[in-house]
């Protein structure tokens, strides 16, 4: 009897290490001016984070609403701010969606700078020309006959933060990046068939297809010089 008990101890207890190993640690706190010292952003489930030259968090940037997941961060050539994407709780006016939101990489200026206009409409994958006075973004949305969801809507805009100016640049794109110089934008076409990847330039309306495929050269986040 003695023998089971102790058996059954053990076991308790490798289950219980287990459940310890395996449990996610924490997210790290928000820290006032983590952001200036952050070697990368990073937006995942915990929040938007500041990452050492290890990749290690340090910190959060800003306390985001509760219930919310960021997404894509991208940094203003200033290297003071960043815009990100931001899913929340359903608004009740516009519905469930995603925006677009900037904050200072110090925590504050936390503010909307392209919101959901409607249910079902996703902002995401914001990009900074070079002299951060443009804003190329993706937007997607739902096309919904009938009651039933029969596919996406899918563009890349451009908005001039100065105006306030905003168009769409390409129709069926998404995942947009910009060359160094700022005259290409590199985007993924999407298809019924497969996924493309042309190239068009960043001040024209109409794709151009490229001469050969293009890869991103970054994951979802966004580095930060040291």
């Amino acid at each position: 009897m003695s023998a089971r008990l102790t058996l059954l101890g053990a076991v308790a207890f490798a289950v219980i290490a287990l459940v310890a190993c395996t449990t996610p640690p924490p997210p790290p706190p928000t820290t006032e001016g983590v952001g200036l010292k952050a070697n990368f952003i990073l937006a995942n489930p915990a929040g938007l984070l500041a990452m050492d030259d290890r990749g290690e968090a340090i910190g959060r940037i800003i306390d985001l609403p509760a219930q919310s997941a960021p997404a894509t961060p991208a940094l203003h050539p200033s290297r003071k701010s960043a815009v990100f994407a931001l899913t929340q709780q359903p608004n009740k006016k516009t519905g469930f969606g995603s925006d677009l939101f900037s904050v200072n990489l110090d925590g504050t200026g936390f503010r909307p700078v392209v919101e959901h206009e409607a249910d079902n409409v996703f902002y995401a994958s914001p990009r900074f020309d070079s002299t951060g006075n443009l804003l190329y973004f993706h937007r997607r949305a739902a096309i919904i006959t009938g009651g039933s969801f029969i596919g996406n809507e899918d563009g890349i805009f451009r908005l001039d933060l100065r105006s306030g100016e905003r168009r769409q640049v390409v129709k069926d794109g998404a995942d947009p990046d910009l060359a160094p110089d700022g005259t290409w934008l590199v985007y993924v076409h999407l298809t019924c068939r497969r996924h493309a990847f042309p190239r068009s330039r960043a001040r024209s309306s109409f794709p151009r297809p490229g001469t050969r495929s293009a890869s991103r050269p970054r994951a979802r986040s966004t580095p930060r010089a040291s």
